[in-house]
Formats: C-alpha cells, sequence, structure tokens
C-alpha cells in the first residue's frame, strides 16, 4: 500500500508558531550566553583548564510521509564549571501518521502540526547527576492539544 501524497508545506497552519520559535531561540541564546559567562569568570579549583564553549548542532527531519518535517539546532557545552550542558531548540511540522491521527481528537479529519521545543540539561562538574533538566513544549495541530513545562531537579 501506498502513502498518499501529503498536502504543501504548513505555512500558515499556525502563525503565532513564529513568534514562539524566534523565542525560544532567543531564550537558549541568552542561555548559552550566561552559561559561557560562568565558565570565564570561574576561579580556583579547575580555572587552570580552558572555558568551555558550546558547539551548535543543526539538524533536520522528515515527516511521516518523507516531506520536510523541519529541524533544530542542538547546543552542548563541556567546560570546567559544568560537566556537560545541553540546550537545545527544535521546530517541526508535517502531517501525522495514520495510525497516531486516529488516536486524536480531530486528528482524522486534519492530521497537520507544528511542533516547537525548548531543551535543556545542566551537569555541574564532579556531582554525577543532573542538577536542571526542563522541557518546554508548544504543540499545534486541529486543536492545540497542550503547552507544558516540566522542570526537573
Amino acid at each position: 500500500m501506498t502513502k498518499p501524497r501529503p498536502p504543501p508545506p504548513l505555512s500558515n497552519l499556525a502563525p503565532e508558531c513564529e513568534r514562539v520559535r524566534v523565542w525560544l531561540e532567543s531564550l537558549r541564546d541568552d542561555i548559552c550566553s550566561t552559561f559561557m559567562a560562568l565558565e570565564h569568570q570561574l576561579t580556583g579549583p579547575m580555572s587552570e583548564r580552558a572555558p568551555g564553549c558550546f558547539v551548535r548542532t543543526p539538524h533536520t527531519r522528515t515527516d511521516y510521509y518523507g516531506s520536510d518535517g523541519g529541524g533544530g539546532v542542538m547546543s552542548m557545552m563541556i567546560g570546567r564549571v559544568f560537566e556537560k550542558v545541553g540546550v537545545h531548540t527544535s521546530t517541526s511540522y508535517g502531517e501525522l501518521p495514520p495510525d497516531f491521527a486516529r488516536q486524536v481528537s480531530g486528528g482524522e479529519e486534519y492530521p497537520y502540526y507544528e511542533h516547537l521545543a525548548y531543551r535543556s540539561h545542566v551537569e555541574p562538574q564532579r556531582t554525577g547527576r543532573a542538577y536542571e533538566h526542563a522541557l518546554l513544549r508548544n504543540f499545534e495541530g486541529m486543536v492545540r492539544w497542550w503547552r507544558r513545562f516540566e522542570p526537573h531537579a
């Protein structure tokens, strides 16, 4: 069985998604700048090491039908204050797989979506556990399904 041809790109599904995307990327940039400033300000133990610097890796994805599905940027830093810091943003869009669309109210009639996300994970040096983990999502489809913020200590 062949997959049906998907509709054109979802450029007008949720106009406010562009504002959310810009805000999430600005939040990412501000947080990365703050972590890098802390790396440069370190005095005392481990200050002889070079300060950490974020490495940004763009990524893309396809939707269920193989069409452009968006992407994002992964920002990772290994440093002297922080063993590991990840601050990521992504914007994905496309058409939901039929099996999943059937499980969502209105999904069979309108299976298209835009999903914006911000994720961060921080591990200070020598603790062996995450100090902070956050996830902020906005999912737009046939209805606004959910928005949530999940802080983890």
